[in-house]
């Protein structure tokens, strides 16, 4: 039997699905012989059909160049902002990238052990429940946490975040809700019957225990071990006054429901219970050189991918596996903040990484799919 709170969280999205207009483009859709106008091709055609005010796209190519694609605006409110590659997104569950490659490089150090259980470096007491999930499993999604651990109370907080605010996420904003979260039956249920799945509150644990493990705030972790020998330099959880002048105005999409699409809403920031679960921000520059550096590295920890149906859906560290019609074996994963909407994706097949940012929240969205299908189709060809 279906949670209340899970019916109702499904009941919210198929209103969103109902009163949106948008209808993303298509494979069909997709122009031009080079990975630049096809790109190009299918960003315009988003532009024309989703009621987003901008979007942009960078791809990396197996001979190593990238190729980028851009349209819109970057405020709607100031059309004299350009959209560029150093323009400034809120890129939502793309950053637990940044917390995995960090938490790889303390591994290097010993300065935390994946394998030890998360009770070792909780600053809070936990069940002994807990002692049974390992740092590696919160880092790999098998520790059996659900995504954010919503149940009958947080009704009020499920109908603001997706009928208005869109922070779904504000129950677990501080470090002592979280952990009182992890206590909670749904928590324990959900590891006593562990299987593999995508948890936002995982995520959250797992940058706590970083900083507990080190004695360092996440922001100085992040830029000890990426941003500063990658030299990111526009990758942060808090931009400068410079770096907001160059930040894309989130919109509403297809949430929050009560906001006509397209129109301002605020930015959100999550507290420090959910900090690692996707409160970067970053620019299209600085992820095309992280996201080389990341998926050489994901590659040489990953478990060989078969090609089979079976494979669908299934997760590997923060990408979830996709089998296309091709037969082609992705790696992707979203980043969707409500007024924002990132994706990164790999094919296996070919070689190519996409990352695609918007301003607008569209979920469900195979958009970014759509995009990987489109550039490897090229390439076979």
């Amino acid at each position: 039997m279906k949670h209340p709170a899970n019916i109702l969280l499904q009941t919210c999205l198929f209103a969103s699905l109902l009163t949106s207009c948008r209808s993303l483009p298509t494979l069909d859709e997709a122009e031009g012989n080079t990975p630049a106008q096809i790109m190009q091709s299918l960003s315009d055609r988003y532009l024309q059909t989703s009621g987003n005010s901008g979007i942009a796209m960078v791809a990396i190519l197996p001979d190593g160049s990238d190729k980028s694609a851009f349209a819109g605006v970057a405020d709607p409110n100031d059309p004299q902002i350009p959209l560029s590659e150093n323009t400034l997104f809120e890129i939502g569950s793309l950053g637990k990238d940044f917390i995995t490659w960090t938490i790889w490089e303390l591994e290097k150090e010993r300065r935390i052990n994946l394998d030890s259980p998360v009770t070792a470096y909780a600053d809070q007491p936990l069940p002994s429940l807990y002692e049974t999930v390992l740092v590696r499993d919160l880092l790999t999604h098998h520790s059996g946490l659900p995504r954010e651990s919503l149940g009958l109370l947080d009704m009020d907080d499920v109908l603001d975040a997706w009928l208005w605010t869109g922070d779904i996420c504000r129950c677990v904003s501080t470090r002592d809700r979280l952990y009182g979260r992890l206590r909670n039956r749904r928590c324990l249920h959900a590891i006593e019957n562990r299987h593999s799945r995508y948890s936002n509150i995982g995520f959250g644990l797992l940058g706590m225990l970083m900083e507990n493990a080190t004695g360092e705030q996440l922001e100085q972790l992040i830029q000890h071990y990426v941003t500063t020998p990658m030299n990111l330099s526009d990758t942060t959880f808090s931009p400068t006054e410079e770096q907001r002048k160059r930040l894309a105005a989130p919109v509403a999409g297809d949430l929050p429901v009560l906001f006509r699409r397209g129109t301002q809403v605020p930015v959100h920031q999550l507290g420090n219970g959910l900090k690692a679960a996707g409160n970067l921000y970053s620019t299209p520059n600085d992820m095309k050189k992280f996201i080389r550096r990341f998926h050489t590295e994901l590659l040489t920890r990953a478990p060989v991918v078969p090609n089979t149906p079976e494979m669908n859906g299934q997760l590997i560290y923060n990408r979830e596996v996709h089998i296309t019609p091709e037969n082609h074996r992705l790696l992707c994963r979203w980043g969707m903040f409500y007024g924002y909407n990132a994706f990164v994706g790999l094919d296996l097949d070919t070689g190519i990484s996409i990352l695609v940012f918007r301003t607008g929240t569209d979920w469900p969205d195979e958009f970014g799919i759509t995009v990987l299908r489109a550039l490897s189709r090229t390439a076979r060809s």
